[in-house]
């Protein structure tokens, strides 16, 4: 990265990095869950909605 500019190459990696993290991380976030109501889920589709959205992109390659 140069001048605060992202390639799309550091984009896709980005994006990919977050969907994995937050992957690894969906069990601690919906254990902390507790808003709007106390679900325990929010972790988990938060995951599956980047996963997606990143699966998707990584098609487009």
């Amino acid at each position: 990265m140069s001048g605060g500019t992202l390639s799309g190459a550091e984009l896709r990696a980005a994006i990919t990095s977050a969907a994995d993290y937050l992957t690894e991380s969906a069990r601690a976030v919906d254990a902390i869950n507790v808003y709007p109501v106390p679900d325990g889920d929010t972790g988990s589709n938060m995951a599956a909605t980047l996963r997606e959205a990143c699966d998707h992109m990584l098609a487009l390659e």
